[in-house]
């Protein structure tokens, strides 16, 4: 479980967690057999690798001030736990892949809203909100391009 203090901190865990997300696609595709699986979880490593980016050049690009806006409720999240605990097989489906996918990236929407929902400031609730739809944006591109893998 991780506490947060400042929103830099949660705009950093969400980067790192971007990262494992990418590096554990990337394992699941070493595993898998299936063509089709193993084009969708490389898209989903590359896909996760580009959104950390796209939060590093957030978090440049925001006011220092903003980002070092302390949080009076920090969130707290077990957003590793469940990339560790999640089933892991060399014959997984399509659809079981997509799971795990939107299972991950509605955690982190949750942690966005939490954030926002508990932020004193206007700007610092938009500043989320924009998260919370650039993930909602994401994960349609995602299903999207899963689905026409699908009819590969």
């Amino acid at each position: 479980m991780r506490n947060f203090e400042q929103v830099k901190d949660v705009i950093e865990y969400s980067q790192e967690i971007h990262t494992k997300l990418a590096k554990f696609y990337n394992q699941l595709s070493e595993k898998h057999q299936l063509s089709h699986i193993k084009m969708l979880l490389d898209y989903l490593n590359r896909h996760e690798r580009n959104l950390a980016d796209c939060l590093s050049q957030y978090e440049n690009d925001a006011a220092q001030q903003m980002m070092n806006t302390w949080l009076q409720y920090a969130p707290t999240t077990k957003l590793e736990d469940k990339i560790k605990y999640f089933p892991i097989h060399s014959d997984m489906t399509l659809q079981e892949v997509i799971d795990i996918a939107l299972d991950l990236d509605n955690a982190l929407v949750d942690l966005y809203r939490n954030v926002a929902q508990n932020v004193d400031t206007q700007e610092l609730r938009e500043l989320f909100q924009s998260l919370i739809d650039m993930e909602d944006h994401e994960k349609k591109r995602m299903v999207r391009d899963a689905m026409m893998l699908n009819d590969l």
